[in-house]
């Protein structure tokens, strides 16, 4: 019955889309200020030197509870870094995070590097830094060429190359180029081995089945146990970049080709199963397997001062190892990714931020087979897409959508509606400065699916997710 309310209140794409015109469809005056110094007064010189450090409360209420976690939960974010100027030049940002629920602390690090030269043109750096080689990889958060960190699949933050990174930018031609001596893989939500079971605090996480039909109309019980694995042998792993463009500007030039071969961010899982004939409970060992691929893109951006727009297209091939003896193996198919965007840019005619923005991309290929050896498939699996959407159409805003005295109302709207999958995610959210440097935000997060799966099907993030509809608020300080 729960599962029918769903699909007749949660999933509703006309009522999604009269939401996004509720943030949309607001009055906003626009004030602009300057303030004039006089000639006679010495100019202030700023520190090249700037320290960043913010701290974040957030309060999240959920639809429903959930074996992992509760309907209601807090969650603390506290961000530290530093940024220098200059010819010799750094940027450090470091997040440290928590929920409320327990073995939820959670430390991504986007960037943290030194380097030489100007970040617009020329410079070596040194350390971890993000890269922009593919429009679609980003925008749809795929992890092909950058790592990414994520506590629901919703949210994410880019993990930067973890190496040694040269950047060429003379006229309108340039490249970029990278070696990466250390391996930083995507950061999901924590999961841990625990009386047989792999567990979470956190209602997001993948989790492997807890059961298997051993004979017709019988479940047994699976138990599972994480191998011990050397840490070093998984991060020593070697991976470069290169990626060559052309126009002016870098980070949306009007050619990019971009090409990596480096270990796939989304580590593969080999297992060994057997069952005791006592009472047929399975015993499953889980071990990571570094796997590599190569990554290829190219995109074109065409930007004018109101309309930008861009064709992008993705593609990798994974270079799967093979299972051993008695082992069962996930093997990755190649995906290929085609992509347009196309956004509305207002701000230079109405003195505001204003963007409206619309994106499709078809994925095709990504499904995960768990193999033995010699091929034969299994019938048990842990996951079948490498990605979470496989048809999306997503429309999205940002801007200013209202002006509180001299401060906007910052609002971000974006709904997504999977074309094969026959679901959505629609997520807002709203900022305001109410006072100097701090904060109140307000959002929400609701998915949905049109149908039931047949029983045969394998599921998806949006049905396997849509009870997790919620609501959250919270307060930012800027210091």
């Amino acid at each position: 019955m729960w599962r029918m309310y769903k699909r007749l209140v949660f999933f509703n794409p006309i009522r999604d889309l009269f939401l996004a015109c509720v943030f949309l469809l607001q009055p906003a005056v626009a004030q602009n200020f300057s303030t004039s110094i006089e000639k006679i007064q010495p100019a202030e010189t700023k520190s090249s030197v700037q320290p960043k450090l913010s701290l974040e409360l957030k309060s999240l209420n959920y639809a429903a509870g959930s074996v992992a976690d509760d309907a209601s939960q807090g969650q603390v974010e506290l961000m530290l870094g530093l940024k220098k100027q200059g010819f010799l030049f750094a940027d450090l940002e470091l997040t440290v995070g928590s929920f409320s629920g327990s073995r939820s602390v959670y430390i991504p690090v986007p960037d943290a590097y030194l380097a030489v030269g100007s970040l617009k043109s020329n410079y070596l750096a040194l350390g971890i830094k993000t890269q922009s080689f593919s429009f679609v990889d980003r925008y749809y958060h795929l992890g092909l060429y950058e790592s990414y960190f994520t506590n629901d699949f919703i949210d994410y933050k880019e993990q930067g190359f973890a190496g040694i990174q040269l950047q060429v930018h003379q006229g309108y031609f340039g490249f970029k180029g990278g070696f990466q001596p250390v391996f930083l893989k995507n950061q999901g939500p924590e999961i841990h081995e625990q009386d047989g079971s792999i567990v979470s605090s956190n209602r997001w996480a993948k989790r492997p089945p807890k059961r298997f039909e051993f004979v017709q109309g019988q479940d047994k019980r699976i138990e599972y146990v994480i191998r011990a694995y050397d840490v070093e042998k998984i991060i020593t792993n070697q991976g470069h970049t290169l990626s060559l463009f052309v126009g002016e500007n870098v980070e949306r030039p009007w050619l990019q080709v971009s090409y990596a071969r480096h270990p796939l961010n989304e580590i593969p899982l080999t297992r060994e199963t057997y069952g005791t004939i006592n009472d047929f409970t399975g015993h499953v060992f889980l071990a990571p397997v570094v796997t590599y691929h190569e990554v290829k893109s190219a995109d074109i951006n065409l930007d004018g001062r109101l309309l930008k727009s861009t064709f992008s297209y993705l593609e990798d091939q994974p270079f799967n190892n093979e299972p051993f003896m008695d082992e069962t193996l996930q093997v990755l198919n190649p995906l290929k990714v085609y992509a347009v965007y196309f956004a509305l840019d207002l701000k230079d005619y109405i003195s505001r931020n204003f963007l409206i923005s619309l994106a499709a991309a078809e994925m095709r290929g990504g499904e995960i087979k768990d193999k033995m050896q010699g091929g034969k498939v299994s019938i048990f699996t842990f996951s079948a897409n490498r990605t979470i959407f496989k048809s999306p159409v997503t429309l999205g805003f940002t801007g200013d959508s209202i002006f509180f005295g001299e401060r906007p109302l910052i609002t971000t709207v974006s709904w997504t509606y999977d074309r094969e999958f026959k679901g959505s995610l629609l997520s807002a959210k709203l900022m305001h400065e109410t006072w100097k440097k701090l904060y109140l935000q307000a959002g929400l997060d609701l998915l949905g699916t049109e149908n039931e799966l047949p029983a045969d099907a394998p599921e998806n993030f949006l049905s396997q997710n849509q009870a997790n509809d919620r609501f959250y608020a919270g307060v930012k300080y800027v210091f």
